[in-house]
């Protein structure tokens, strides 16, 4: 028997992580940044990169915020993630002040130094911005869109890609969390 068949056009690899995370909950062939890394600045490093580079020197990364803490002393820590793994960022009280509100983003853009010590690997942050400029790209659009809501779960949670895209009466919930971990960190 012989059928016709009806040729689609292929998917991008925006619309299959759409596709997966629509129907599985999670995204298993990749990362966000993958997606992004091509409109961001070639100056911007993975994390992987940029621990190879040696103490005092000046780097740029980005990622999702994935941790942020604030124990007793002065100093507060974030991680963010990229396709290749974990920064750890220091960020000492002076610059906190001045970058608070840009630090509550879930997705950055990190200017800071190399710190290595005691077997140790930080990024001592001097200045950071936002990644949302990118949510107006066309192309970047889609995968905002869908993955608004796992970036408020990493944000809160750290749980990138275990968490669906089904979970909008919980969102509420969520937002006020976010609020409360904000509030803490000031």
């Amino acid at each position: 028997i012989k059928q016709d068949m009806l040729l689609l056009p292929t998917e991008t690899s925006e619309e299959i992580m759409q596709y997966e995370y629509n129907s599985l909950g999670i995204h298993p062939k990749g990362h966000l940044l993958l997606y992004l890394r091509k409109h961001i600045d070639k100056d911007i490093l993975t994390s992987q990169d940029a621990m190879k580079f040696p103490d005092g020197r000046n780097v740029k990364v980005a990622g999702i915020v994935i941790r942020r803490q604030r124990p007793l002393g002065k100093a507060i820590y974030m991680t963010l993630e990229d396709e290749t793994g974990h920064t750890p960022l220091i960020i000492w009280p002076q610059v906190y002040r001045q970058l608070r509100l840009v630090l509550r983003e879930p997705l950055l853009i990190i200017n800071g130094i190399i710190s290595r010590r005691d077997d140790t690997i930080n990024i001592v942050v001097q200045n950071a911005r936002s990644l949302d400029y990118l949510k107006n790209l066309e192309e970047t659009k889609i995968i905002f869109h869908h993955l608004e809501l796992t970036v408020r779960f990493v944000f809160i949670f750290g749980v990138y890609g275990n968490i669906g895209l089904r979970m909008e009466e919980k969102e509420v919930n969520v937002l006020v969390m976010e609020v409360c971990m904000i509030q803490q960190l000031e």
